[in-house]
């Protein structure tokens, strides 16, 4: 974890919480008694490709619009991903693999008015991508997203709500349940509560109706069932966060899901997936070292 506000402009970040913290309408005095004041923090999902040798080696990196990204942020990379080692993967007449990666960097402000900056979590593509008859995905002919909750319609809350899916062999769900749940608006306790419990009977109630294409071909094609995960971003904007942007929230707490695979997520927050994207188990590469290299 850095302390680089210097470097990357953590006055904007900064500009963020206070405009965040505006929602509230109550005195200075009461506000920092709200438990939430402290646990706010912004993030920067940061997109990009990276080339891996078969022996799971970084060869090259690119980071997608690098220009709009702040310096500190570019540099830190710079400096972590060539140390990155990742499970070899055996390829035929190639000697390098490329994947699209997310890198999801937290700024967090510290008791003693610094700012915290840690690379928290990343995703990487699989190197290739497999057939569509080997690969569990989404059926979007009758998709429907979750519903904003009209019991928050005069709140203005916004939320990034991780749901997380088992499918059995039929594409139906077997079970679905919400790993996280991100807010946008700072309040009290009960009001935290009473925001994430509608986001998250909104988005199971939808997940209910979902159903998927499941792997018939392929290593997975005998499994009993799949997992996968749905990040769904909840906002009043068309385009509520523009790349190079810093997103200001109330992290929710993670709830354990006990059929979901450890592995599955061990190696990354899901704040780094692709949001509005269907993320199925066995979609990425595993990252081998620790993300702040060595």
């Amino acid at each position: 974890m850095l302390t680089a506000c210097s470097r990357i402009g953590f006055d904007t970040v900064y500009r963020r919480l206070l405009m965040l913290c505006a929602f509230l309408t109550c005195s200075s005095a009461a506000l920092a008694q709200h438990k939430a004041y402290k646990e706010i923090e912004s993030s920067l999902l940061v997109t990009g490709t990276i080339d891996v040798t078969p022996a799971g080696d970084v060869a090259a990196y690119a980071l997608n619009r690098s220009e709009k990204l702040p310096t500190g942020i570019v540099d830190m990379v710079a400096s972590m991903a060539p140390q990155w080692k990742f499970e070899p993967v055996a390829l035929q007449d190639k000697a390098v693999s490329r994947s699209e990666m997310s890198l999801l960097f937290i700024a967090k402000k510290q008791e003693n008015g610094k700012f915290s900056l840690e690379l928290r979590s990343a995703y990487f593509m699989a190197p290739a991508p497999t057939a569509q008859e080997e690969r569990l995905s989404l059926d979007k002919t009758n998709f429907k997203p979750p519903v904003y909750p009209l019991s928050l319609q005069n709140d203005g809350v916004t939320a990034n709500v991780y749901v997380a899916v088992r499918v059995g062999r039929d594409g139906r769900l077997i079970d679905a349940d919400v790993m996280r749940i991100d807010l946008g608006r700072i309040g009290s306790q009960p009001q935290l509560q009473r925001w994430r419990n509608a986001f998250k009977r909104a988005a199971l109630a939808a997940a209910s109706e979902w159903t998927f294409h499941v792997p018939v071909a392929g290593a997975d094609a005998g499994k009993a069932y799949w997992v996968g995960i749905l990040p769904f971003s909840y906002s009043f904007d068309a385009e509520p966060h523009a790349y190079g942007t810093w997103q200001t929230y109330v992290p929710g707490p993670y709830t354990i899901i006990p059929w979901l695979d450890d592995k599955y997520i061990a190696d990354r927050d899901p704040g780094a997936m692709s949001p509005n994207t269907f993320h199925a188990e066995g979609e990425s590469r595993r990252l081998l070292t620790p993300l702040g290299g060595g």
